[in-house]
């Protein structure tokens, strides 16, 4: 759908030029972001006993070498038991303090949920602070100048 004064066969140079940038920034940071993964990843399979890259020869021969670490395979599970223990009681604990704010009567209920949700505040009232200043400063940099 075309916007109203805008004729059907015309080109939105605004529009195509905001898609271009935003998809040039977008795929500048895949790259940025996923060609350090990959280039790990392709080392990872080599086959020599120094990594370099590009690997010589392809091997699995660290990925053995890791699956058989007992040391390697203790903190794996270590790591998931705390894992699951941290998300159970986590969950559990949440969900029970959220249902007592939610349907709590009393009037210091208020406090904990101002708390909880202080950081959502933030962002914010950080982002008018900014605004202010900088409005004002540029207002007050305005009026010097035709005064002064």
């Amino acid at each position: 759908m075309v916007p109203e004064g805008i004729p059907a066969g015309r080109v939105q140079w605004d529009v195509v030029s905001i898609n271009a940038v935003f998809g040039l920034l977008a795929a500048t940071a895949l790259v940025f972001l996923v060609a350090p993964t990959v280039i790990v990843l392709l080392t990872s399979f080599s086959a020599s006993e120094s990594l370099r890259f590009p690997p010589a020869g392809l091997s699995f021969r660290w990925y053995t070498a890791l699956l058989d670490a007992d040391q390697m395979q203790r903190a794996a599970w270590n790591s998931l038991v705390v894992a699951f223990w941290t998300t159970a009681i986590s969950a559990t604990l949440g969900t029970a303090a959220a249902l007592a704010i939610a349907r709590g009567r009393a009037p210091l209920m208020r406090a904990p949920d101002l708390l909880f949700m202080s950081p959502l505040l933030l962002p914010a009232l950080a982002f008018g602070f900014a605004a202010l200043i900088s409005s004002t400063s540029s207002a007050s940099d305005q009026a010097c100048r035709s005064w002064c």
